[in-house]
């Protein structure tokens, strides 16, 4: 946004991203819900891949209209649907063996690696040299997606193997 000087107010720049935590949030806990509610993880874990394979088509226009880009972005928060979807899903696998030693070690590692993703995902694929146009970032997050939607049927397998 800043990158378009007089287009956006100071204002702006600072409050209007902060729509993509809120649908983060927001979309967080409608998962969950859903998850606890309907034992179903494979129809969150599609969606979810689906909505940023859209958002990384998107951005990957490099003509796209203002509207469109912040759409994109905004959906892009429904990423973090993947938090409840692999830890809660994940725990539940790890808690088959009984040894909660190795299931804390399990959910440690998921997370630490979640947060190294989190942390380095934008400074190397949206570095703001590339402003306004990220197609790194676009194009990585569709990769992403679809390795995403392909690892989903290994997690399923798993959860349906009697261990």
């Amino acid at each position: 946004m800043k990158h378009f000087e007089g287009k956006f107010s100071k204002s702006a720049v600072t409050t209007y991203p902060l729509g993509i935590q809120a649908v983060a949030i927001v979309s967080m806990i409608l998962a969950g819900f859903y998850m606890d509610r309907t034992n179903r993880n494979v129809e969150v874990g599609i969606v979810t891949g689906l909505l940023q394979m859209i958002c990384g088509a998107l951005l990957v226009v490099p003509s796209l209209a203002t509207g469109g880009t912040f759409f994109a972005y905004y959906l892009s928060g429904t990423s973090f649907m993947v938090n409840p979807l692999l830890y809660g899903w994940g725990g539940i696998i790890a808690r088959r063996g009984g040894d909660d030693a190795a299931r804390a070690l399990t959910l440690y590692t998921m997370n630490t690696g979640g947060q190294l993703l989190y942390t380095w995902w934008g400074i190397v694929l949206y570095p703001a040299t590339d402003a306004p146009y990220f197609k790194k970032g676009a194009i990585a997050l569709m990769v992403a997606a679809t390795c995403y939607l392909g690892s989903l049927y290994w997690m399923n397998w798993v959860s349906l193997s009697p261990h």
